[in-house]
């Protein structure tokens, strides 16, 4: 995925409870140009209280994280992250998040 291509069917399931209170927003899925769908990306809100996103991964038992998909470097990382914080952005000034 080149960081000009549009991602599609941006979804936001919200957290409620416990998670909240942790900084978790939401579970995040959407869809690539290629026809992939990724799911199961965290929305957090940092400290500082920006949105941050967490990468879907499976933890092995000496604690090393393996993710199950990424993007394949920071450029497209920033690209993926600034469309979806756009298709987002009414829900989050909501002050829902």
């Amino acid at each position: 995925m080149s960081s000009s291509a549009s991602i599609s069917r941006v979804r936001l399931v919200p957290t409620t409870g416990g998670g909240r209170r942790e900084g978790l927003v939401g579970w995040v899925s959407f869809a690539t140009p290629d026809g992939l769908l990724v799911d199961g990306l965290a929305l957090r809100r940092s400290l500082e209280g920006r949105p941050v996103f967490a990468w879907p991964a499976r933890r092995d038992r000496v604690g090393r994280d393996h993710h199950v998909v990424r993007p394949l470097d920071d450029a497209a990382r920033v690209a993926i992250e600034q469309q979806l914080l756009a298709q987002l952005a009414p829900w989050l000034r909501e002050g829902s998040a």
